[in-house]
């Protein structure tokens, strides 16, 4: 088993709670992240807020003020317009690749659950480059 010792999680965020679990999914799946998150794999979460028109931001930094448990760094970085995943992914990867050597994303609505990711760092060699996709079935 060969994990990262030091794990950025970056998650691009836009207009989280207007989707339909509202404002009150999107904190739960922040808890849920947080409460999923091994403190031993996982150093720093990024959360990118790509310029949203509703309550993400406000959201985010309600959670940012009131989490407790202090193992895992929960950061986050703000545009004040929407840029488009993309350009807020890139912008996320820049800055966790000043702090880390081993980056991962996942999308806000955790359609993904954090522990697949156990999988992928099983595998992880330094310097590695590892993409993943759901299976589905029509």
């Amino acid at each position: 088993m060969n994990r990262a010792k030091i794990l950025y999680l970056v998650i691009p965020c836009y207009n989280e709670a207007s989707r339909k679990d509202g404002a009150i999914g999107f904190l739960k799946r922040l808890q849920q992240l947080q409460n999923e998150l091994d403190s031993n794999i996982y150093k720093y979460v990024l959360l990118i807020d790509d310029g949203s028109t509703d309550d993400t931001k406000k959201i985010l930094q309600s959670f940012l003020c009131k989490k407790e448990d202090t193992r895992i760094l929960f950061e986050m970085l703000a545009f004040p317009t929407n840029q488009g995943k993309g350009k807020a992914l890139l912008n996320g990867l820049l800055v966790a690749c000043n702090l880390s050597n081993a980056i991962v994303y996942t999308d806000a609505d955790l359609s993904v659950p954090i522990s697949s990711l156990n999988a992928i760092l099983d595998n992880y060699k330094e310097g590695a480059i590892v993409c993943g996709t759901r299976v589905y079935q029509q």
